[in-house]
């Protein structure tokens, strides 16, 4: 344990509330950048307080700097004596539980994953803090999940005792009300797991869960204001972060690498590979997804024998986690991305992927649903099941030069592609973009670089018009 006799006292300052105000204490202990703060609801609750850190000071107590707290005030437990007001995680379950029937899968995993980095980050170290990995599956899975059989069944003993340690030992919400600690909360979002800068797209969607979780403390009236919005935050976000969101030129992979990997996928196992070398080529000669690739249907396929054919996709199988769906299964059922619910998107697709999804169809026929791509079993593909086969067979699909580059290294690199191969071909944006599944602005941001090695192709074209 870390300790310092270097404590600062800030005076009590009142927080305004909608109903009744309330006081908070904060004070600084060593080094540590962000103060420490406890919420009471009387100004005499908070004096008290106040009196027992200075006793504690004049006596010589050394103050621990990670919990704040000196030993008369932490004997026997790891922090203070329950604060007055809702506590963060109290607010955050709360939080969780509104949003669950009004967002999909995805963002109830999205908002559960960004709660518990929060709430981890807000409670204190001590001796009896579950382990970091524990802690984190927990509240994940359990804390922040609001499902039709959440409450029905018991938690694990283990689950429980980390819960009950989280309630126990969880700040009020009232401390995310303190312009340095709420620096540091952005600080934290800022960057991933591992320490590294966040993209700015990830950042941005913790900022917004974190914003949206305040504004609902103030709905509740348990904040007078979203601390995010005061003046006085002056929080700065990392230049890093404020890169667009592009697609790497050296990812995509020409007409022959692709080709080079669906023949390496092809001899992969005796089943799996021969079975998923039409799934990868959807992804490529039709731009899909690789949730839109899950849930295709025989219905959904015009392959005549000759020429062009045409897939109209009309929803999607995303994976999510059985935690996060209303059925417990790990897939959700869902409209297309970006479309209204009952929605379609044609696709024309080239000969080559008729002919390859006509084949597939012949060797592996469809499952009872009519999907074309299944496990051995006839469950939908999950998202290790096609990763682990697209590892496999990069090992020995492309040359070993480009093997040491970004180039197609992740089956979703197969999408784009394909939406760089028809911006190549000089297909209007627009006309790309409504075949891809997303806008013109996106189409722009994200492949505003894969067509920066064509600067020949381009000149050479002017050279033409102009010798004519």
């Amino acid at each position: 344990m870390n300790t310092s006799f270097d404590v600062r006292l800030w005076q009590i300052r009142t927080l305004k509330g909608a109903k009744s105000d309330t006081f908070q204490q904060r004070w600084r202990v060593g080094e540590r950048r962000q103060p420490f703060a406890a919420t009471f609801a009387t100004y005499d609750l908070a004096e008290g307080f106040r009196d027992q850190l200075r006793a504690a000071m004049r006596r010589g107590e050394a103050f621990d700097t990670a919990t704040g707290y000196p030993p008369s005030l932490t004997r026997g437990q790891d922090t203070a004596p329950k604060q007055e007001g809702p506590t963060w995680y109290d607010h955050a379950r709360d939080y969780s539980a509104y949003k669950w029937p009004r967002v999909s899968g995805k963002q109830r995993a999205s908002i559960a994953d960004i709660l518990t980095t929060i709430t981890s980050t807000l409670l204190p170290a001590g001796t009896t803090r579950p382990a970091e990995a524990s802690l984190r599956k927990h509240l994940k899975h359990w804390a922040f999940v609001s499902g039709p059989t959440s409450g029905k069944k018991p938690l694990p003993q283990e689950v429980t005792a980390t819960l009950d340690w989280v309630g126990a030992n969880s700040p009020a919400l009232a401390v995310l009300d303190d312009p340095d600690r709420l620096r540091g909360m952005l600080d934290t979002l800022s960057r991933k797991g591992d320490g590294t800068l966040a993209s700015n797209h990830y950042f941005n969607r913790r900022r917004a869960i974190l914003f949206n979780t305040l504004k609902y403390a103030v709905t509740r009236r348990r904040l007078a204001a979203n601390p995010l919005e005061r003046a006085d935050l002056a929080w700065e976000k990392p230049n890093a972060l404020q890169k667009a969101e592009e697609v790497d030129p050296r990812s995509v992979g020409n007409i022959a690498q692709v080709e080079s990997m669906l023949t390496a996928v092809s001899y992969v196992g005796h089943w799996r590979g021969p079975h998923m070398v039409a799934f990868f080529a959807c992804m490529y000669y039709a731009m899909m997804r690789p949730s839109e690739a899950i849930n295709l249907k025989r219905s959904q396929c015009e392959l005549p024998e000759q020429g062009w054919g045409r897939i109209v996709l009309e929803g999607a199988s995303p994976v999510v986690g059985s935690s996060y769906t209303d059925t417990g299964h790990t897939h959700e059922d869902r409209c297309l991305k970006q479309k209204a619910q009952g929605a379609t998107r044609p696709v024309p697709i080239p000969p080559r992927l008729v002919a390859l999804l006509r084949h597939h169809i012949a060797v592996f026929g469809t499952a009872a649903d009519g999907r074309l791509f299944r496990t051995k079993t006839g469950k939908r593909l999950d998202t290790s099941s096609y990763r682990l086969v697209w590892q496999q067979a990069f090992d020995y699909g492309l040359t070993i030069a480009d093997r040491d580059t970004p180039r197609l290294r992740r089956p979703y690199d197969l999408r784009h592609s394909g939406v760089s191969l028809r911006r190549t071909a000089g297909i209007p944006s627009r006309q790309v973009a409504d075949w891809a599944g997303h806008s013109v602005q996106v189409l722009e941001n994200i492949y505003s670089k894969v067509l920066e090695g064509y600067d020949d192709r381009w000149q050479k074209q002017i050279d033409d018009l102009l010798k004519d």
